[in-house]
């Protein structure tokens, strides 16, 4: 198994499924310019943070089931081309709001994560993806109610 990712031919590898393994991070992917799909299932990542989203817009498929992932970073709405994140089984509680410029996005999996915006599941388990960035542009950073601030408690009319 490996615990960490060795220099890969970044400039032309398009498929790297590394799932499986004790990876704690995906760091050494910032050459992999031209990856289209990465799957990163079963291993120990924390977070995406390392990931070099930026870097990534070829990007259209993005697995990292069954990891420890404790929060998603925002930076994952640098990926324009993504239409699959399958994140089931990790630890974020909160979808970032970010997730609605991923305008191609189709699927979102996040099964057995202790996202605690009801909304946010309602739309994913209906497969309204349309609806679910909406609610995320509109509800801001956390779409959880939590960090974001604003909301609309207390005052009535």
């Amino acid at each position: 198994a490996l615990v960490s990712l060795p220099k890969l031919p970044g400039k032309s590898l398009e498929m790297l499924d590394v799932s499986g393994n004790l990876l704690e991070s995906l760091e050494s992917l910032g050459d992999c310019t031209q990856l289209v799909t990465l799957a990163a299932d079963d291993n120990r990542l924390r977070s995406l943070d390392d990931l070099p989203f930026a870097n990534l817009g070829r990007l259209v498929t993005l697995s990292a089931s069954s990891n420890q992932i404790a929060e998603l970073n925002q930076g994952v709405g640098l990926l324009a081309k993504l239409e699959t994140l399958m994140l089931n089984e990790n630890g974020f509680v909160e979808v970032p709001a970010s997730l609605a410029e991923c305008k191609k996005l189709k699927e979102l999996k996040i099964d057995g994560c202790p996202v605690k915006d009801n909304k946010v599941k309602k739309y994913l388990q209906q497969g309204e993806m349309k609806q679910l960035a909406k609610y995320l542009e509109k509800n801001g950073a956390g779409a959880s109610g939590g960090k974001s601030g604003g909301g609309k408690k207390g005052k009535k009319k």
